[in-house]
């Protein structure tokens, strides 16, 4: 009698294992996506950290830009195709008495410049009426009310900045420009967080 509930009981255990295991593959198999590399969305799946500059400055310019390609190591940290989003941060260290403004704006580009570079931009409402009058109707809104910007950062002092921003295109660099330089020495400092979001 015991032999019978013991082979029983295993039986069941058994059973219960393969269940088990049938259930968790069929939630991971379900969770994944197609493609290469593709995962489940709103998760990140990648992210990758670069730095775009990190070099002292001594003098004014009105427009530098970095390099792209932009080889570090044999790779073209510039290309960010198969990205989503970029986390920028840039931090500004300024060694003397003086205010340089330092300006950064982030420029896309389909083809490394071939065809020209594209400052990064964002629309928004700019809209201070009231959309909905107090008796609930809908008022009609005008065009002028969205606003196209630029993605720009702007420093006067040491500290950093971030900011988050879509990638569209296939390659990223950073354009920005210097005033206010006397005997200041400026190292600012541009990183980015890849992500696939």
């Amino acid at each position: 009698m015991k032999t019978r509930i013991a082979i029983a009981m295993t039986a069941s255990l058994t059973a219960l294992a393969v269940i088990a295991a049938l259930l968790l593959g069929a939630s991971v198999a379900g969770a994944q996506s197609e493609g290469p590399g593709a995962g489940v969305p709103a998760h990140v799946t990648g992210r990758v950290a670069r730095t775009f500059y990190s070099t002292v400055i001594l003098t004014n310019s009105a427009s530098i830009s970095t390099a792209s390609p932009l080889r570090v190591f044999g790779t073209d940290i510039s290309s960010v195709g198969g990205y989503a989003f970029a986390d920028v941060f840039v931090t500004a260290d300024v060694m003397g008495a003086g205010t340089p403004t330092f300006i950064i704006t982030p420029q896309l580009s389909i083809d490394a410049g071939v065809n020209g570079w594209a400052d990064a931009s964002y629309v928004w409402v700019n809209n201070t009426t009231s959309v909905v009058t107090s008796t609930g109707v809908l008022t009609a809104s005008s065009a002028s009310a969205l606003t196209e910007s630029t993605y720009r950062v702007t420093l006067t002092a040491d500290g950093t900045k971030y900011f988050r921003m879509p990638i569209v295109g296939e390659y990223l660099r950073f354009k920005f420009s210097v005033t206010g330089l006397t005997t200041d020495i400026l190292t600012p400092t541009i990183k980015v967080m890849l992500r696939n979001d």
